[in-house]
Formats: structure tokens, sequence, C-alpha cells
């Protein structure tokens, strides 16, 4: 697997996302998840993290675990959001 080496990701969009990051992991997703929400990840997670990245490709510093950028799209939520009919 091949994930684009932006320096301008995050780190959860460098994995593809959240679920695939949790794929890759092992983890659920709900735990990357919530790391996503917090913009916090475990210190104790970071070596599991650097061993993925450097196996799947991924450029990863250490800081970028420590300092997390935002995404540089928003994340998509849930379904596309239907069209209102406004009354005349």
């Amino acid at each position: 697997m091949h994930i684009v080496k932006s320096p301008q990701l995050s780190v959860f969009e460098k994995f593809g996302g959240i679920r695939p990051m949790a794929m890759i992991l092992g983890i659920a997703p709900s735990t990357v998840k919530a790391w996503h929400y917090s913009r916090s990840i475990p210190a104790w997670r970071h070596d599991l993290i650097m061993r993925r990245a450097i196996d799947t490709d991924i450029a990863l510093s250490t800081d970028e675990l420590t300092r997390i950028r935002d995404d540089s799209r928003p994340l998509k939520r849930g379904r596309p959001s239907e069209p209102t009919s406004v009354a005349a």
C-alpha cells in the first residue's frame, strides 16, 4: 500500500483516513476517531504508528504525532444532505 507523502496532510490523512489507519494499526476505528476528535494520540501508541508508517511507506515524523495538524480538507460526515423544498 502506498499513501501520498505530503507534509501538508494530517497524520490521519497520510494513512488514508480514520478507517484505513485503524486497519493498518490493527485497532478499532473508534479509537482512531477519538484521536482525530481530540487531536491527540497517546505517546504509548507512537512506536506502533511509526513502525506501521515505515512498513507501509508513509512519510511520517514523530513531531507529527505530537503536533497533529488540521486536516487539509473537511472530514466527510454522515450522508449527503437531502435537497429541501421551499414552500411558496
